[in-house]
């Protein structure tokens, strides 16, 4: 876990391509105080969850899904 970095991209769920996350904060309405507290959670340099907002489309579950880890942040 780390808080977020000017450059960081991720691919939101139901996304096919990347999208940078000062880009998503923006979408989202994020005030600048938050954004700077943002926490995500990654899988070596690739992001999965930005916490408590938006997963990955590479971790969603799917039909074929048969084990998966539930991430509570508080």
């Amino acid at each position: 876990m780390r808080l977020w970095e000017k450059g960081d991209r991720f691919q939101p769920i139901g996304m096919k391509g990347s999208k940078k996350l000062s880009d998503f904060f923006i979408d989202e309405k994020i005030d600048v105080f938050t954004k700077n507290n943002q926490w995500l959670l990654l899988d070596g340099n690739r992001i999965i969850w930005v916490c408590g907002r938006r997963i990955s489309d590479d971790i969603k579950i799917t039909s074929k899904t048969r084990k998966f880890g539930k991430f509570i942040f508080k």
